[in-house]
């Protein structure tokens, strides 16, 4: 299972993308855009 969780702000949104495998989480890939 591959998971994105975005968190919305006013002038900074992070992201993250996050996959599950075999009960372990494993880090795909992470930011943040900025405005």
């Amino acid at each position: 299972m591959i998971i994105m969780g975005i968190d919305p702000g006013t002038a900074i949104t992070g992201y993250g993308v996050v996959k599950l495998e075999n009960n372990r989480h494993i880090v795909l890939g992470y930011g943040a855009i900025r405005t």
